[in-house]
């Protein structure tokens, strides 16, 4: 449907089969093609939580393998400074991250290119500034998947987390208790933070989810911190 939506000779011959296309649906067909490829990007794919599920899970796999193997413990017999342990685990997340989003924007030049299907052109600068606010909310929701393994040592209960909260399960939830006390943190949470990013991308725009982000990261690291120096490795 969004190739029909884009190319004007997909309409014409969804048209000639009997589809019927309103005024309004022209309407917007035309303002989806006026859009730029980062707001179409944030929109479709990484503004829902799916790349956040993604890389968490990762971690969660990486971490509780590293455990269940007693790799971890051989490194701890060595490090008594463990927290470069996390602290390893968090940037080899913000690398893959960083790769992920740089993928996915050459792919959808790529698909572009293949199916004829274009948007209106982003700056260099529109996509670093979110893949600004990319680092800032992985690190937040990574830190937080960090926080429960270092408690569980579980897999199960590391994709639980790295599912209900960047998947926007549990935040509105809360946020709906909230309101019924008339008061709102939404905007102070990741996943509230990700669905409030507005385009075009300016610096004052940015700013806030950028904070949350290093905000919620420092919180749980420094909680991941503390636990992994007083628990034993088994």
């Amino acid at each position: 449907m969004l190739l029909v939506a884009i190319r004007p000779e997909l309409r014409q011959a969804a048209l000639d089969m009997g589809m019927e296309i309103t005024k309004s649906d022209e309407l917007d067909f035309s303002f989806l093609a006026e859009q730029p490829r980062i707001e179409v990007l944030h929109s479709m794919i990484l503004g829902g939580g799916g790349m956040y599920i993604f890389l968490c899970g990762i971690m969660v796999l990486f971490v509780c393998s590293d455990f269940e193997s007693g790799f971890a413990k051989n490194i701890f017999s060595l490090e008594s400074k463990r927290w470069k342990y996390i602290f390893s685990k968090m940037a080899l997340m913000q690398i893959i991250g960083i790769v992920y989003f740089i993928v996915l924007v050459f792919s959808s030049f790529l698909f572009s290119k293949m199916t004829g299907m274009e948007f209106a052109s982003s700056s260099w600068m529109d996509y670093l500034r979110y893949m600004i606010v990319l680092c800032a909310m992985n690190g937040g929701f990574c830190a937080q998947s960090m926080v429960v393994l270092m408690i569980t040592r579980s897999k199960a209960a590391g994709i639980a987390v790295a599912i209900l909260l960047p998947g926007g399960i549990v935040a509105p939830i809360v946020e709906a208790i909230c309101n019924l006390f008339d008061f709102s943190i939404l905007k102070w949470t990741l996943y509230g933070s990700i669905k409030n990013i507005t385009f075009p991308l300016t610096l004052s725009q940015i700013a806030f989810p950028i904070a949350v982000g290093i905000g919620w990261t420092i919180l749980w690291l420094a909680i991941s911190i503390v636990l992994i120096q007083k628990k034993d490795v088994a």
